[in-house]
């Protein structure tokens, strides 16, 4: 498990609080709740249960009828990130418009990672197409922690239609900073805005009282997102009054609590994150601890709040990067609030360099590109990478499009769909302003406290898959054998495999490990080891998981220009790879041909009774060698009959001059 021993260190405003790594915990033994035992349990779920992740690299987001997506695929432990992950076997989907799975493949990854392809058929129709990616042992947990990605499928003939929809109320969702909504103390309230097809859209509107009394105004800062504060009272009743597209809706605020506790936490700052506490409980703050965690790791934990409120100061250099749930919890070790802010630092950042040796290129010519890594201090680092190459004039692309780093460390660990997920990860404080807006209106984990605390543990009706099962029925003479079997898988490598099948014939084989196209050979053999000829083998397909995806992630805002472009592009690649692939001609409508076979002795009879009759060179095209399909019989004549001159402009005013 990964650990942190370095003592992290804290300012605090108010008082003295101490904040301390998991090592190097002090905490009183008379105390009626001891925080290191949720510590452990924590610890333990996440070592006994480890969780998973995959991420697909493809080549591109848009693609046309035809054409292959490559994509390599990367399988990590959902905590470390490491490629030690219980599973091996990866099952990878391409499914349609409505959602239907047209393909499914299976992948023996090596260790952290393999590469794949599928084709789009032409047959198919275009639209927004999406790739699922996910282990067996993934579908124990939520589906919406399984990798998806929204692809644009489109026909190089016929544009997408994309009209948009007739605007209705918008859907409004409310998220109070901490959970909840407590009389007295001042809160921040983020929400979302989406329109009927669930698209993110802008609003704006105010806050008011049951009397009508102006208390806030609201508004969206980035598509879908926004905030506002305001105080609440006890028993009191707000609502939201909401102006989309001049049309104004009305939305109730969550419920009032009258007692409990608010978290606040300030991230503009680049070195630290900074956490306040606050409460509205005649008791104040005895016995309350917060503790902190990334990726189900604890990384710090805060005793002995006794102001209020209390503020304090977590560095950020000394944490991993990824999402920290600060969660609050009472003497009793109740969890009261959560809150989820994402940390990063520029120490922690990897770049990537890339050098060309020549700054110009002929046709055809082999490239070679250098990819150098360093970390933040410029040291090197090894790694292990994925890189596309396309046509940056041609291909629609994003530089927010969803990528390694900003799904592993945050995509990943949220139900949210975003279309731009690299949008949250500039280096500026407005990136960091709306990437603390969607975490204050997305609160999600890979477990909940009440499991952890009461040490429930998850049901795993999927257990982890590192090969294939191979599983069939051996019979003779339409009578089930009961025999030995040896079973040899022929590939790069040779694997010779032993099973045997039972009275009715049925035999398995689990795990096996098959890396790519393999041949396997069946040979059964008797009691007294001796070969069974004329046996009949059936293989029972392996059985698919049924899965549904609720969560859709949607694909890159590509323009419309650039899409138009790229499939422009591609009808024109299409045309000039016709001339010399039939694989990549372009099919016309359909047309049937009839036709009889050639009388070669009534063909020279007609051609004796020609003023011309004493034929010098006959020309069959299906024997003429190096004739190309685009060839005109202009260019046959020229190239196959000595003597045979072809003058003018081709396509115009050709003719032929024998002998001038």
């Amino acid at each position: 498990m990964l650990k942190y021993a370095e003592i992290l260190k804290l300012t605090l405003t108010t008082s003295l609080v101490f904040i301390t790594f998991l090592l190097n915990i002090s905490l009183d033994n008379n105390k009626k709740v001891k925080p290191d035992e949720i510590i452990e349990k924590l610890n333990e779920r996440v070592s006994s249960f480890p969780q998973e992740k995959v991420y697909l690299h493809t080549d591109k987001s848009v693609y046309a009828l035809g054409e292959e997506i490559w994509f390599k695929a990367y399988l990590v432990d959902a905590s470390t990130h490491t490629n030690s992950t219980p599973s091996s076997l990866v099952y990878v989907e391409l499914r349609g418009p409505n959602d239907e799975v047209l393909k499914q493949m299976d992948i023996k990854m090596k260790p952290g990672w393999d590469r794949g392809d599928v084709t789009i058929e032409k047959t198919w129709q275009p639209g927004n197409y999406k790739l699922v990616a996910y282990t067996a042992y993934m579908c124990n947990y939520n589906n919406d922690f399984l990798f998806q990605k929204s692809i644009l499928v489109g026909d190089a003939f016929q544009q997408i239609d994309s009209d948009p929809s007739e605007s209705s109320s918008p859907e409004l969702k409310f998220f109070p900073e901490g959970g909840d909504l407590v009389s007295g103390l001042k809160s921040v309230v983020g929400f979302t805005a989406k329109a009927d097809d669930g698209s993110l859209i802008d609003v704006e509107g105010f806050i008011e009282d049951e009397k009508g009394n102006l208390l806030a105004t609201l508004k969206t800062y980035t598509p879908g997102y926004g905030r506002f504060d305001f105080t609440p009272i006890k028993d009191g009743k707000y609502k939201a009054i909401v102006i989309y597209e001049g049309k104004s809706s009305s939305y109730e605020l969550p419920s009032i609590k009258k007692e409990g506790y608010v978290i606040s936490i300030n991230n503009r700052n680049s070195e630290h994150h900074i956490i306040t506490v606050s409460t509205n409980d005649k008791k104040s703050m005895d016995g309350v601890f917060i503790l902190a965690h990334i990726r189900g790791i604890p990384v710090a934990l805060v005793e002995d709040l006794e102001d209020n409120p209390t503020s304090f100061k977590i560095v950020k250099k000394d944490i991993p990067d990824g999402i920290m749930h600060v969660t609050l919890f009472d003497k009793d070790g109740n969890p009261w609030c959560e809150r989820l802010i994402y940390n990063h630092h520029s120490d922690n950042k990897i770049e990537a360099n890339l050098s060309i040796p020549f700054s110009h290129f002929k046709q055809r010519q082999r490239a070679q590109v250098n990819i150098e890594l360093k970390d933040a201090q410029g040291n090197p680092v090894s790694g292990d990478m994925s890189v596309s190459i396309t046509d940056v004039y041609n291909v629609p692309s994003s530089m927010h499009a969803l990528n390694i780093e900003n799904y592993l460390l945050m995509i990943s660990d949220l139900d949210a769909a975003l279309a731009d997920p690299g949008y949250y990860f500039a280096e500026d404080s407005k990136s960091r302003f709306f990437q603390d807006l969607l975490l204050l209106t997305h609160g999600w984990r890979r477990f909940t406290w009440s499991d952890v605390i009461k040490e429930k543990e998850p049901d795993l009706d999927y257990p982890p898959k590192s090969g294939f099962d191979i599983r069939g029925n051996i019979s003779k003479s339409n009578k089930p054998l009961e025999s030995d079997m040896t079973v040899s898988l022929i590939s790069e490598d040779l694997q010779l495999l032993e099973t045997a099948s039972d009275r009715n014939g049925d035999f398995n084989l689990y795990e096996v490990e098959i890396w790519d196209t393999t041949d396997i050979v069946f040979q059964a053999n008797d009691q007294k080891d001796k070969k069974i000829k004329n046996a009949k083998i059936e293989l029972i397909p392996e059985g698919k998981i049924s899965i549904e995806i609720e969560n859709t992630q949607p694909g890159s805002q590509a323009d419309q220009e650039s899409i138009e472009l790229y499939f422009n592009a591609t009808l024109e690649n299409e045309r000039l790879d016709s001339f010399y692939k039939t694989d990549f001609s372009i099919d016309l409508e359909e047309v049937t041909v009839t036709s009889k076979r050639a009388d070669i002795n009534r063909r020279l009879k007609e051609e004796r009774s020609l003023p011309y009759s004493d034929v010098d060179n006959r020309l069959l095209l299906d024997s003429l060698k190096y004739i190309q399909p685009y060839y005109t019989v202009f260019d046959i004549v020229k190239l196959s009959v000595p003597g045979v001159q072809v003058i003018g402009v081709p396509g115009v005013n050709q003719q032929f001059v024998i002998r001038g």
